[in-house]
């Protein structure tokens, strides 16, 4: 939600300077004005500010559900896709983390930092046991060696079992976009010298 926002943010302030620019035309905004932008209009009560400000007592539990439930109905790709489980937390536990992640320096962080704060997460979900059937978190350290050992620059490259694409974004960090939860065939420069292949599920 705080990485959505963001995006959201950012996207609305290029709109808005493109239309006070002259650039773009003064009208109500669509959903294309931000995917043009790679962001989504966020639905009010899925924006981060939205949830930070519920009076006290509000079930943040449900908000988050009712956040969810509000970018799916919007956004048919991913009907289905969003965790809806929120409302077993407790109100406090979840108070905490929507503080945590407000601060200054997270309010602007892009997509490379989020994807780092997931990574570790990811590590210490992994340290206590959650490697089971035969599924395990390979950490950073040891996917920047592989990446520097292989030198994957041309050629097709193919991780059929790549997780959030670790892998790749490290190969090339600016392309982050790379993470994918499904099987994609993505150029990884520009000159389209070298084509990945990854997908998360089992061989």
């Amino acid at each position: 939600m705080r990485h959505a926002t963001n995006r959201y943010q950012t996207a609305l302030q290029a709109i808005e300077a493109a239309q006070a620019a002259g650039t773009s035309p003064k009208r109500p905004l669509v959903k294309g004005d931000f995917i043009k932008r790679r962001a989504l209009m966020l639905p009010e009560a899925a924006r981060y500010d939205t949830l930070l400000n519920l009076p006290s007592g509000a079930s943040l539990g449900g908000a988050l559900v009712a956040a969810m439930n509000a970018i799916e109905a919007d956004f048919a790709p991913l009907q289905g896709s969003l965790p809806k489980d929120y409302d077993r937390f407790d109100n406090k536990l979840l108070e905490n983390l929507l503080r945590c992640f407000d601060s200054q320096a997270l309010r602007q962080a892009t997509g490379d930092v989020f994807g780092r704060i997931y990574e570790y997460f990811l590590m210490k979900f992994a340290m206590q046991g959650a490697q089971d059937n035969g599924e395990f978190f390979t950490p950073p350290s040891l996917v920047q060696t592989l990446v520097n050992i292989i030198e994957p620059d041309h050629g097709v490259v193919a991780d059929l079992a790549c997780g959030f694409g670790s892998k790749a974004t490290l190969r090339q960090p600016t392309l982050s976009a790379l993470r994918r939860d499904f099987g994609c065939s993505l150029s990884l420069d520009p000159a389209a010298r070298a084509w990945l292949w990854t997908s998360p599920k089992k061989p």
